[in-house]
């Protein structure tokens, strides 16, 4: 497995040029945001050498968004980012990939997503 951020220091400490945006607590994981260059952040590194806006990293609990990008892109990419944490961390990643290829009915579906997903939306919280 190849390292998320390059660092030549140990322990929790980010690296130089990296910033802690704050943290957000998805299924009670604390999940950090920071932000850093392409360079620093080697995660946004796509398969294909394409480069990303963002990504999330289950292990350790950390979204990473690309630095220079504006303020509302910024935004949207840590939302979007979010998102994939929370369909980790609730089970509906894993619904999705098992039992929902049973369910034929697009309203069931629908449903059943917003049942396991409705109560860790209204437990999000942002710290700062």
């Amino acid at each position: 497995m190849k390292p998320i951020l390059k660092s030549k220091r140990r322990g929790r400490r980010l690296p130089d040029g990296t910033d802690l945006l704050g943290h957000i607590n998805v299924c009670n994981v604390k999940v950090s945001i920071v932000r850093a260059s392409v360079t620093q952040a080697l995660c946004l590194r796509d398969d294909d050498g394409s480069t990303l806006l963002g990504r999330f990293v289950e292990s350790p609990a950390l979204i990473v968004v690309r630095r220079g990008l504006s303020d509302a892109v910024e935004r949207d990419t840590i939302v979007h980012e979010c998102i994939h944490a929370l369909l980790a961390y609730s089970g509906a990643k894993q619904f999705l990939t098992g039992p929902a290829k049973e369910i034929s009915d697009g309203d069931e579906l629908e449903e059943t997503l917003v049942r396991i997903l409705a109560p860790h939306v209204a437990a999000l919280r942002w710290e700062s």
